[in-house]
Parts: C-alpha cells; sequence; structure tokens
C-alpha cells in the first residue's frame, strides 16, 4: 500500500466528488484491501462438489451480478486449483461484472436478436469476454480480439477454459474491421486509460499515472470509438466503459461522441438498485464506481444505442473470399453434402470418412459444422449459426482462434489426437468419454505435465478431470500414461 497518492490526482478528485466523500475515497484506495471476487461458469459449476460449492456460496453475491459472481473470503493460489485450470471460475475484480447485469438487461429490449453478433474490441486478458462468452452459451457469435500482439496468448488461453464454440480470437487494428460494414448487435469497447481505478491493486498504475498520462489515453479512446462506431448496426450497442476515474475518459468523451454522432443515444438501464450505490455519471452519462461506496476497483461504464433508421454501411471484403466455406456436417447421416464448392485459402473440404470420425465424439445434441485448417492441419467445429459470420470475420482479420479447435488426425494409422480446446469445451462432447477423474495431489502432477502412477486407466485417448471436470488429455498405453497437459500451460510451480 502507498502512504499518499500523487497531489494533482488528489486535486482532481476532491473537486469531482467533492471534499465529504473524498476522505473516505482516499480511505478505501490507501487503506482498505482489494476484495478477491470470481466469476463462476454457469455451466462447469453444475460440476463441482457440494462441498466446493459452498466455498462459493451465494451469501457472499457480488449484488450486480449475484447469479454467477462471488467475493471469496480470502484470496486462493489460483495456480494451486486444479478447478481454475478447469475453467469452473475467472478471478475478476467485481465492479467489471457489472457488463454482466448490462448484457442481460439489453436482452429484455424487443430489438435484441435470439442470436447476437459480439465485438469485444479489446479483449484481454479476457474477463469481459468470459462474461459475454457466458451470458451468450453458444448462441451467436463472440469475437475476442486484441490488438497488441503479446496479449493475445493469455486471451486465447481465457477463451479456451470457457470453453465455448461460438467464440473466436482475432489480433487486429480495430479499424481493420471496417470491411465487415455494420455486422455486429453489440460491441463491447473497454478502452486502454490511465488506470486510475486500479490503484490499490495494482500499485505500478500510481507510479506511472500523470496528466499526460490521461490525454494520451483519451486521444486513444476517440479514435477507438472511431473506429466502431460503424462496425454497429442499425439498431444495435456500444458498451464503453474504463477502470478510470477522471471526466476527460469517461464523461467527456461519451459528451463529444454524442455531439458528433447525432444517430446515436444514451441508453439508460433499467433495473439498477438503489442499495449497489451505484454512482450516476455526470448528466447522466454513464454509471460509475467507486471504492469507498461499491464492492470492487474504481470503475465507469455507458450505453450508447444506435438508431435503427441510421444509414447502413454493407460489408466489402472481396468477393472471392465472401462465400468462404468449409465442409460442413449438417447432419450425422453418412449422406452429408458439401454446402458450397467455393473454399477460402485457409480451409479445405476434408473428407466424409473423418468428418464422422469426430462426429463420434461430439455430443448427439450439438449440431456442429466442421472443418479442416489447412496452415494449422487442424479439425475445427463451430455451431451451424453463427458459421457464416465466423467465416466472414476469418475473411477479414487476423484470426488466432476460431470455434474450438478439434485436434487432428495421425496420417499413419488414422486415429484422433484431440486438442486441449476439445477437452475443455462446454456442451460439444459426448458425456460417456473414456476419463480419469484426479485427486488433488495428482491433478496437481497432472498440470506440471508429470508422468501419472495409476494402474487403473482406460486405453487410449482418454480424459483427465478433477471433480469431473476435465483438465486435458492423456493416452493410455499397455505400460505408462502419456501426459497430454499443453508444455505452454503447464503449472511451473
Amino acid at each position: 500500500m502507498f502512504s499518499s497518492l500523487p497531489p494533482v490526482f488528489e486535486n482532481q478528485m476532491e473537486q469531482q466528488i467533492g471534499s465529504a466523500s473524498f476522505e473516505a475515497f482516499k480511505t478505501a484506495l490507501l487503506l482498505d484491501a482489494a476484495p478477491t471476487t470470481v466469476q463462476l461458469h454457469p455451466v462447469k459449476l453444475k460440476s463441482l462438489t457440494n462441498e466446493q460449492q459452498i466455498a462459493f456460496s451465494p451469501d457472499h453475491a457480488v449484488p450486480w451480478y449475484s447469479k454467477y459472481g462471488r467475493v471469496l473470503m480470502q484470496r486462493p493460489s489460483f495456480a494451486h486449483d486444479p478447478l481454475w485450470h478447469a475453467g469452473a471460475y475467472y478471478a475478476q475484480e467485481a465492479a467489471s461484472m457489472f457488463l454482466g447485469f448490462v448484457l442481460q438487461q439489453l436482452q429484455l429490449q424487443e430489438q435484441w436478436p435470439k442470436t447476437p453478433v459480439i465485438l469485444d474490441a479489446c479483449a484481454a486478458p479476457g474477463g469481459k469476454s468470459w462474461l459475454a462468452a457466458n451470458f451468450l452459451q453458444n448462441r451467436g457469435l463472440l469475437v475476442c480480439n486484441e490488438t497488441i500482439q503479446g496479449r493475445v496468448g493469455v486471451l486465447t488461453e481465457n477463451i479456451c477454459k470457457a470453453g465455448w464454440a461460438n467464440t473466436m480470437v482475432t489480433n487486429a487494428e480495430l479499424s481493420k474491421f471496417a470491411g465487415l460494414g455494420n455486422f455486429f448487435d453489440l460491441v463491447i469497447l473497454d478502452a486502454p486509460c490511465s488506470g486510475e481505478g486500479l490503484f490499490r491493486k495494482d500499485p505500478s498504475a500510481m507510479q506511472q499515472w500523470s496528466l499526460q498520462q490521461v490525454g494520451f489515453c483519451a486521444a486513444r479512446q476517440k479514435s477507438l470509438l472511431s473506429d466502431v462506431e460503424p462496425l454497429v448496426k442499425p439498431g444495435g450497442y456500444l458498451i464503453y466503459s474504463t477502470c478510470t476515474f477522471n471526466k476527460t475518459e469517461n464523461e467527456h468523451q461519451i459528451a463529444q461522441f454524442l455531439a458528433t454522432h447525432p444517430q446515436w443515444s444514451i441508453f439508460k438501464l433499467p433495473n439498477i438498485d438503489p442499495n449497489w450505490s451505484i454512482t450516476a455519471g455526470d448528466n447522466d452519462l454513464g454509471y460509475r464506481f467507486y471504492p469507498h461506496c461499491t464492492i470492487g476497483e474504481g470503475f465507469y461504464l455507458a450505453v450508447l444505442y444506435k438508431n435503427p433508421d441510421a444509414p447502413a454501411r454493407q460489408a466489402s471484403f472481396p468477393e472471392n473470399e465472401k462465400n468462404a466455406r468449409a465442409y460442413i456436417a449438417t447432419s450425422k447421416s453418412s449422406g452429408n453434402k458439401k454446402k458450397n464448392q467455393k473454399h477460402s485459402k485457409t480451409f479445405g473440404a476434408p473428407p466424409q470418412a473423418q468428418v464422422q470420425q469426430w462426429l463420434s465424439w461430439i455430443a448427439p445434441a450439438f449440431e456442429p459444422y466442421i472443418f479442416y485448417n489447412l496452415p494449422t492441419q487442424t479439425w475445427h467445429l463451430l455451431p451451424q449459426d453463427c458459421a457464416n459470420h465466423a467465416l466472414a470475420v476469418q475473411a477479414t482479420v487476423r484470426v488466432k482462434k476460431i470455434g474450438i479447435e478439434l485436434g487432428q488426425i495421425a496420417p499413419s494409422k488414422g486415429i484422433l489426437l484431440p486438442a486441449h480446446d476439445l477437452a475443455l469445451s462446454v456442451q460439444t462432447l459426448r458425456p460417456d468419454l473414456p476419463c480419469l477423474d484426479l485427486p488433488l495431489p495428482n491433478a496437481l502432477q497432472y498440470l506440471r505435465r508429470e508422468t501419472l502412477t495409476q494402474t487403473n486407466y482406460p486405453e487410449g485417448q482418454f480424459l483427465v478431470t478433477y471433480q469431473n471436470l476435465p483438465l486435458g488429455w492423456a493416452n493410455g498405453l499397455q505400460n505408462r500414461i502419456n501426459n497430454g497437459y499443453p508444455m505452454a500451460y503447464r503449472l511451473r510451480k
């Protein structure tokens, strides 16, 4: 903890919230510990034992995300909890979970589509993408974009843990999406900011803070808003958020945007409980979270609505990529046929026999779109209702992850080599696949990629689980188990 705040920042905040509130605000930043909060996975949570579910008791719920947001009484070692590696929960500060409430309110609106297409524009490390993915639950499509190459890896890992097939990870400047036209029903812009709201959680944010940095961030935010505006469909929404306190990066950004884009208006959220102590932004431009008033860190969020009569902008990606298709498994019969003879330079039309091999691993209720990625020589799966949208994105920007990676088929023996992505997926795998459930010490051995010494195990590829939640794959041979946990994700402690 720091003993003092930057004087310029103190003056800014005292003027902004008033002297009566400032001392409580200052105490919260300098003396109060940041609470530890997590968002639970709505599907994987159901696999937990009663004892583990008690640890995530609803008695300690995040008020605005009470169904899946939890406040922990003490901070665990997440790296040494196999449930964290399995994607049963994601560590995220409480105020950011307000996005989960916002999505629920948008879903109540008459114009909200049944299968929305959503862009998380600045997605790393993935907390808000988790909220959006768990909200969609394989309906529609979620595109998780990160412009900074060095942050794409952690985003991809976290989207893998979430396990939803209707997600993709992209690495592109937002201006590169322009070819898609008005493609998205919702864009989430959690904009890079000066980080004032993270001072007590991340002391380095305080060390790096300056008015010059605030100005730099504001200019960047204005540019990002300009980039994402044309991507939203008429009748769609834009959610803008930051983890900072100053008005320059928050209300002033929204006011300037509305002044220059008359087809947009502020959307006031219904059903906000006054007991949550959320503060209205200046002129009702958004919502503020202050650490002396609410659980969590500093946060700002505004919801904007695009007039349905706003001029539409059509897609303009190249004609030869417009109908990019792979092989679509439209049913589980042997009579599947190619939907379209056109294929993109990335995807190939796979042999029907190999498609059937993968279908034998897929849950009967799941209707998949299965395709082969030529550059990586890997098989992938998407829900059918989002495949066209996903391939349009693939034809426009750089894609790092698309749908669920199924894995490879060994060319010599023709056996399936399943990917880690498939192990952590939800609603896709057959429930009767062979598995080996491990106690905690052995589960940690597996996560370290150490040799497993169990003598009773399935033959061939099987799921390694902890409390019935998959951690990854292993291969049971005659005299040993080959640990299939990815080297890049292994536990090093």
